[in-house]
């Protein structure tokens, strides 16, 4: 089990410097960082580390647009073609 969850949300928002910065200091020798609201250093050899983003959302939601109209299409074709047979 985990001593500590630790979440970067939104990771594509970080200051590009910050990034290797605060990896570094996660993954050295010493594997600490610093909890800012308890004022003091936690270890990181127990802890599980969560990437969140939002990268690749607009490609994704553009695609599923594109699924949701091409299926649409395809369901109007179905019923014309089912129309056309019955009449």
């Amino acid at each position: 089990h985990p001593d500590a969850v630790v979440l970067f949300d939104e990771f594509e928002k970080a200051h590009a410097e910050a990034i290797p910065d605060v990896l570094l200091s996660a993954f050295d020798a010493s594997g600490a960082l610093k909890d800012t609201k308890l004022d003091q250093y936690v270890p990181t050899n127990r802890a599980t580390f969560l990437i969140n983003t939002n990268m690749g959302a607009r490609i994704i939601l553009d695609r599923a647009k594109e699924l949701m109209e091409l299926e649409s299409h395809r369901e109007e074709e179905r019923l014309v073609q089912e129309i056309d047979e019955q009449f």
